[in-house]
């Protein structure tokens, strides 16, 4: 995204981890709650798919209160929430064939749609724990500097390191 504010992406595990307050590794919730606080004070923008409200909702340890707690959130100007249209439809597409055709590990649905939607936008880095350790998808942090031949930094909240306003 081009504009003063570096722009960053986030898939659902970190809004996952943020809503649940998660036990997480040493230093991981506090570059989610550093990367929060960057988006509050007008310093880094944050862009989502609309995805991210279905695969988080699908949580059902949530209460009301961590519900309220994130719809409010993606209110903020801070965010830009972006719809799944034909464009983004193509890419998540073509990005699974490509991996598809490699063998081994398959790349999911949502994540084809959250990667395709931070190389639309052309975000600094997508945000992620995603590590590929459940199931038969690839994870995304193991697509960190080449997804399909295209630069993209894939890195754990708190790992960037960009120029804040």
């Amino acid at each position: 995204m081009s504009g003063e504010r570096p722009a960053v992406y986030w898939d659902t595990c970190p809004f996952i981890a943020w809503i649940m307050d998660e036990k997480r590794a040493p230093g991981e919730m506090d570059g989610v709650q550093a990367c929060l606080d960057d988006v509050r004070a007008g310093r880094l923008l944050m862009v989502t798919s609309t995805i991210t409200k279905v695969e988080l909702l699908s949580c059902k340890a949530q209460t009301p209160e961590q519900c309220q707690r994130f719809d409010e959130f993606l209110m903020r100007p801070e965010i830009v929430l972006v719809s799944v249209d034909q464009r983004i439809a193509q890419k998540a597409h073509d990005l699974r064939d490509h991996y598809a055709g490699l063998g081994g590990k398959t790349l999911s649905t949502p994540d084809a749609i959250h990667l395709a939607t931070a190389l639309m936008y052309k975000v600094e880095q997508l945000h992620t724990f995603d590590n590929g350790k459940m199931g038969n998808c690839l994870g995304l942090l193991e697509l960190d500097g080449d997804v399909a031949g295209e630069p993209l930094a894939i890195v754990k909240p708190g790992s960037y390191q960009l120029r804040l306003v």
